[in-house]
């Protein structure tokens, strides 16, 4: 990621088990503070926390927002770090996205399996990426695709 001087900060995991991987990787990461990366840890215990009792919504009708100040994630960390994750996993803005969605999301990531902690960026548009693909199959099947019309 860079900031807005074009400074550069990479979030990269080292090859540990799942979530220390994770875990590991915010710890060396620079583009926050050494405390702020501490509070990561903290909501990283708390989710694996509610993995081990089964629970899978702590925070009801609470957005994502609000529920990330109530664990103490400051506003550089919810920047670098859960907005984008956020927007990636939910397409929504954390001050929209329901809480509960995002601990599902939180709950797979610090999770056994350390591709699940991946994020992926798109180096080509989404509707070449998907849509095209889907309606060329589409079409091939004998089916129409229409763009713009009323369902």
């Amino acid at each position: 990621m860079a900031d807005l001087d074009g400074h550069r900060h990479a979030l990269a995991c080292p090859p540990l088990p799942a979530p220390a991987h994770l875990l590991a990787g915010v710890l060396r990461w620079r583009a926050i503070p050494f405390r702020e990366r501490l509070n990561v840890l903290r909501l990283g215990l708390t989710v694996r926390g509610m993995q081990r009792r089964g629970v899978t919504d702590t925070a009801s009708n609470a957005t994502v927002t609000n529920w990330l100040i109530s664990l103490g994630q400051s506003e550089g960390l919810r920047h670098w770090l859960w907005t984008p994750l956020v927007l990636a996993a939910l397409n929504q803005s954390p001050d929209r996205a329901r809480a509960s969605s995002f601990q599902r999301v939180l709950m797979e990531m610090f999770g056994p399996s350390p591709q699940a902690s991946s994020i992926g960026l798109a180096t080509v548009p989404l509707d070449e990426l998907y849509a095209e693909p889907a309606a060329a199959f589409v079409r091939r099947a004998g089916g129409e695709v229409r763009l713009r019309t009323r369902a």
